[in-house]
């Protein structure tokens, strides 16, 4: 089942009028996406989303639809308003039935459509979804209705051409908007590009992917009016590059599934253009120029350059909190997701930090803070300041002349001699050619610095908190025929070559027996949720599982913006299981999937009471949070919520920053600005995932607080 009336439709009630409208389009939207669901292929676990086969570019362009939002209005009198309003309720109610008639009407012809053009199924959901919430808008205006239309007809005319097994026409150049199926809850996720007029799939060109602000409001009907800006145009043409937008899931701040569409998007890009892999920009503005820097620092190997526009890359400056004021396992969640905390990863990744001098929103301060890191650490950066540029002029901030000076002379380091790489997690255990695979203490940062010398003969590895790494010098950097004398902190190394002709150092636990932490399987909670996943409940339909789960879903359509699946345990197949992960709500008691795997789990649960190591803990005041590998699909996670739902204070686009792998909370908010809730005890998993008192934290225990409204997104 799903459930249709979430934030992301509650926020856009229904205008007097047009119930039935709404609700037969809401009901085309779920229609599809349960259809995506039978057909799309399954996820990596935990981690990043699969593509869909490969389509060809687009070849024709689109039928041009008339903007009649645009045309003079003639309604002068209330009346005539009125009778314009019912005539546009009662044609918008029309094209739903008419998408209706053209939608698959078997799993069959469901699953042939998305898999022969996975894009266009994804766009033509994504008009519909833009008609609901068009649709949905209080007070409805002659706009709205406008608005309502267009998306109608052009979702109209993609499913008719792929009822007749055709690609859509659609535009090849100027200013576009696509989308993709979201592995991890079905929901289409739209992207912009700008293909300049010079792109004509001969040779390739270079990708600029800009990253938007933040805006409370924000949605996938208004986003482009909102954040899209011509001077990335002029930009893009001068450069010879393709302009991508990503949609980011809103505001997340490009973090988690935030994170996991701009790369998905990126990919899509290249499917279907020619794009140079050496001419990868990334950008961002604001809540995108953190984003920009965030990313960058996971996966510098990917991008010729950063171009950061008043970008945030302190926490503790955001904050205005001390260094070390918070609970560990705060600062550990928090450092993986701001560039000032991982600054070693720049080494190879030039970065242009732009910032105007009349900028009022976002303190110059931060610039200067990530300039002064990596300046010092003799890193190339670049800190161009713009005079009468505030925080809203991006064509001044955009047409800084050393912003097309990076696009046009920087080309992606695939093979630096020196390599640094700071992380806290293996889902980012790569940079360049050196990989981590072992994290001793995951409450900590394992850093690495490999460096070549002596003529390609001789490398030399420094690590901290690192059992075991691999690496693989290029070819051009090495020495033909001669070996490779390893020195490892200090002392001589022997690497095992592996079959792919990857050298290994230290033990192996990736393939040792039981459960081991993996890049796609090493949590914390919320990387449950970037692969296919599942929202479970148990019991009576006014039950407290149920009731948890449907607060869950509420939770999840505030942050990402689309319905999660949800299903009773009893509906679950083993199958089911295997291909996606599972969010359980409840108790032992109270849900029999818990139940049957709560013997294998490490933390204990029933009977009233949380059990960690020697300490219990009162389950009637305290919830309980934990991601943990299914024990009844190892390859797969389960997610445990008990009692006290996580969050309720929290703003919705911070509802999962800071939770780790396992958390025991009351329902108050922290006192510490980290947007979390009070803690008990939390903690990470070891690299058996299996608790550590290295990385377990406990707090004195109060009485729970009871809890305030929630406060506004930030």
């Amino acid at each position: 089942m799903r459930l249709p009336s979430l934030p992301a439709v509650r926020r856009c009630h229904p205008a007097p009028g047009t119930q039935p409208a709404l609700v037969l389009v809401a009901s085309l939207v779920l229609s599809l996406a349960s259809a995506g669901a039978l057909a799309e292929p399954a996820a990596e676990p935990g981690g990043q989303q699969t593509a869909p086969p490969t389509v060809e570019a687009p070849a024709a362009r689109e039928r041009p639809i008339p903007d009649e939002a645009a045309a003079p209005q003639q309604d002068v009198t209330p009346e005539q308003k009125e009778r314009r309003a019912a005539q546009d309720d009662a044609e918008i109610e029309r094209l739903a039935e008419q998408v209706k008639q053209l939608l698959p009407q078997t799993s069959e012809q469901r699953r042939a459509m998305l898999q022969q053009f996975p894009d266009m199924f994804a766009l033509g959901l994504l008009k519909l979804e833009k008609t609901r919430l068009a649709v949905g808008q209080q007070p409805a205006t002659a706009d709205s209705r406008q608005q309502a239309l267009r998306n109608l007809k052009e979702a109209s005319l993609i499913y008719e051409a792929l009822q007749k097994g055709q690609r859509p026409p659609m535009a090849e150049h100027g200013c576009l908007e696509r989308a993709y199926i979201a592995l991890n809850d079905m929901s289409p996720q739209p992207y912009i590009l700008y293909v300049p007029d010079s792109y004509d799939g001969t040779e390739p060109f270079g990708l600029l992917v800009f990253l938007h602000g933040y805006s409370p409001d924000l949605n996938k009907l208004n986003w482009q009016e909102l954040m899209y800006s011509p001077s990335l145009e002029t930009l893009a043409s001068r450069t010879r590059c393709i302009a991508l937008l990503p949609y980011g899931r809103g505001n997340t701040d490009f973090q988690g599934v935030g994170e996991d569409d701009v790369l998905r998007a990126i990919k899509e890009v290249k499917r279907h253009y020619k794009v140079d892999e050496d001419r990868v920009f990334l950008s961002g503005i604001s809540m995108g120029g953190m984003g920009a820097l965030t990313i960058g620092a996971h996966y510098p190997d990917q991008f010729a350059a950063l171009i950061v526009i008043a970008g945030r890359g302190d926490f503790y400056l955001w904050k205005g909190i001390e260094r070390g004021s918070l609970p560990a396992f705060e600062a550990r969640l928090a450092d993986s997701e701001f560039g000032a905390e991982l600054v070693p990863n720049y080494r190879n990744l030039p970065c242009v930090l732009v910032h105007g001098l009349e900028d009022i929103v976002m303190p110059i301060a931060q610039s200067e803070r990530m300039y002064a890191l990596l300046t010092e650490q003799g890193f190339q950066a670049t800190f161009v300041k713009v005079p009468g540029a505030t925080h809203w002029t991006w064509d001044i901030l955009l047409g800084a002349p050393e912003v097309a000076k990076c696009l046009e002379q920087n080309r992606r380091r695939t093979d630096p001699q020196r390599i640094t790489f700071r992380t806290y997690s293996l889902k980012y255990s790569r940079a360049y050619w050196a990989e981590v695979r072992d994290i001793e203490d995951w409450g900590k940062p394992a850093e690495l610095a490999c460096e070549l010398t002596e003529g390609g003969t001789a490398l030399t590895i420094q690590t901290t908190n690192i059992a075991a790494l691999r690496v693989r010098p290029p070819a051009s950097l090495t020495k033909a025929g001669a070996p490779l004398r390893v020195t490892w902190n200090g002392n001589a190394a022997t690497a095992k070559q592996a079959d792919d002709g990857w050298l290994e150092l230290g033990a192996n636990d990736a393939a040792a027996k039981g459960l081991v932490k993996t890049p796609g399987l090493c949590g914390p909670i919320r990387e449950a949720l970037g692969g296919p996943f599942i929202m479970v409940c148990d019991g009576e339909v006014q039950g407290e599982s149920r009731q948890q789960m449907l607060e869950g879903a509420v939770d999840w359509a505030r942050y990402a913006q689309a319905a999660p699946v949800m299903l009773p345990a009893e509906k679950i197949p083993p199958e089911a299981m295997q291909r996606g992960n599972l969010v359980l709500y409840g108790t032992p008691e109270t849900n029999r999937l818990i139940g049957q795997i709560a013997p294998a789990l490490p933390i204990g649960l029933g009977r009233g009471q949380y059990k960690v190591g020697d300490r219990t803990y009162d389950a009637s005041k305290y919830g309980l949070s934990m991601i943990y590998p299914n024990p009844l699909a190892p390859n797969r996670f389960v997610v445990i919520n008990s009692a006290v739902p996580w969050g309720r204070q929290l703003p919705g686009n911070h509802k999962y920053d800071m939770l780790p792998d396992f958390i025991i909370f009351a329902d108050a908010k922290s006192e510490d600005q980290a947007e979390a809730n009070k803690f008990v005890c939390a903690g990470f998993f070891d690299q058996h995932w299996r608790l550590s008192q290295a990385s377990t934290w406990y707090a004195p225990e109060a009485p729970a607080e009871q809890a305030p409204v929630a406060a506004p997104d930030e």
